[in-house]
């Protein structure tokens, strides 16, 4: 939405809400980041390591085909498909620009939600 204090606020609204759900503190980090404030989001990762939180893992099954296929999110042993992956998409991305449509995403953005 490129707007840091909306951002903020619904980050907060999350956190007063649901303080041990680590997704909050991970979505504020990731803010930080995307507008150019690393120490900001160290300074959120820093509080969650206080706190004892850490990021959920997260597991995605698509069937391609009849054959079901799984991923786990931060899952190094799948790199080499991952990567394959990520080409394909950066290619329908660009045959999808190349029809005339422009991508206004961010270059940061993650392909998978925490």
């Amino acid at each position: 939405h490129g707007n840091l204090s909306l951002g903020e606020d619904m980050a907060n609204k999350g956190l007063s809400l649901a303080p041990s759900d680590p997704a909050f503190y991970i979505l504020l980090a990731d803010l930080y980041e995307e507008f150019g404030k690393p120490e900001l989001a160290q300074k959120i990762r820093d509080s969650m390591s206080e706190m004892g939180l850490s990021k959920k893992l997260s597991k995605s099954t698509v069937e391609v085909q009849g054959k079901v296929h799984s991923f786990v999110s931060e899952d190094v042993t799948t790199v080499e498909k991952t990567n394959g992956i990520y080409a394909e998409i950066e290619w329908i991305k660009s045959e999808i620009e190349r029809s005339g449509f422009r991508y206004r995403g961010s270059e940061k953005a993650s392909y998978h939600s925490a």
